[in-house]
């Protein structure tokens, strides 16, 4: 595995968009990046929820309850669980999420925050639904090292998905790796991944100078936990969609602005393998877990081809808006 390097100046379509709210899509029903907030998205007709098989004869769905999910996770870069948090639990923060989340977005357009920014009584469940997933879901069936350490400040997300947004492909090692240097923050970090200097100027380029000799999961150690707090039973909601074995791309790019150096994007370009969505939607208490390098997107909250351009306008209820939470573990050794 290689690590490169490129310069962008926000062009268009790549990195971190600077394309204006109006932004058309191209003739033929091509993409052109869009802004919401501060979250980089694209307005999309996707067609998800279908069968068959793609070109390259891959599923076009996400596997659900591996066998082995510890060793599924680290080879396909995910992991499905389905229903292992219970709904009562679910049902109670979906509805604190949702008020904070109205309250904020009439200051702001996020459809996420952090949980500094939400209730105390949000930010208590939130520890008891973390408490949950460590102890019953990823203990059990990941193994290993398995934490959230306290030093993990603003890891953990309240999402309230009402606008007609596709959430362009990323992975979470920009925000996890180098704008939160997490791992700078974590007491006694196993080998190898103690012997990447995390609070360098690049520490991808050391992981990946050595990713030869190690194994990807134990130089980053981080993971994405992600729970929809009500069962979507429609794919008008926004779904999370994952691009398996992404993590293991030999031509990862960290791409920089050009002037200021600072970094716009992690991942790779060029990778072809299709982004999967459940073959049904989303049920309250499933879990999906991915790698921090692992790439993935969302589709939109309404498609178009619903005759729906924005939904904010319609999303007056928790009926209409897709209402999840997620959060960053630090999980080793399995």
């Amino acid at each position: 595995m290689s690590l490169r390097t490129t310069d962008e100046s926000n062009k268009r379509g790549r990195g971190v968009s600077s394309a204006p709210s109006n932004a058309k899509r191209h003739k033929g029903g091509g993409l052109l990046p869009d802004q919401v907030g501060n979250d980089t998205v694209r307005s999309c007709n996707l067609d998800v929820g279908k069968g068959g098989k793609s070109k390259s004869g891959s599923p076009d769905f996400l596997t659900v309850d591996p066998a082995n999910p510890a060793e599924f996770l680290k080879r396909e870069g995910y992991v499905y669980l389905s229903k292992r948090v219970p709904e009562s639990l679910c049902s109670k923060l979906r509805k604190l999420v949702h008020k904070d989340m109205e309250r904020l977005m009439k200051l702001s357009s996020h459809q996420e925050q952090p949980s500094e920014l939400l209730s105390a009584p949000t930010n208590k469940v939130m520890a008891e639904v973390k408490n949950y997933l460590i102890s019953h879901v990823l203990k059990p069936c990941i193994g290993g090292i398995t934490k959230v350490p306290q030093t993990w400040g603003e890891t953990m997300y309240g999402r309230l998905k009402k606008y007609n947004a596709y959430t362009k492909p990323h992975c979470d090692a920009l925000n996890t790796i180098i704008e939160r240097r997490l791992l700078c923050e974590v007491e006694g970090l196993p080998h190898p991944a103690s012997l990447i200097n995390w609070a360098g100027d690049r520490p991808l380029d050391q992981v990946f100078c050595i990713a030869g000799e190690f194994a990807i999961e134990r130089l980053l150690p981080i993971y994405t936990v992600w729970v929809p707090l009500h069962s979507l039973d429609s794919f008008k909601f926004s779904h999370l969609r994952v691009q398996p074995k992404s993590h293991l791309a030999t031509d990862i790019q960290v791409t920089e602005h050009k002037r200021t150096k600072r970094v716009l994007s992690v991942g790779s370009k060029t990778f072809k393998k299709p982004f999967l969505c459940p073959q049904t939607p989303y049920q309250v208490g499933d879990v999906v877990i991915f790698h921090c390098l692992t790439q993935h997107d969302g589709t939109c909250h309404k498609r178009k081809s619903e005759g729906i351009q924005n939904c904010r306008a319609q999303a007056t209820s928790e009926l209409t808006s897709r209402v999840s939470f997620d959060m960053r573990v630090f999980m080793d050794g399995f």
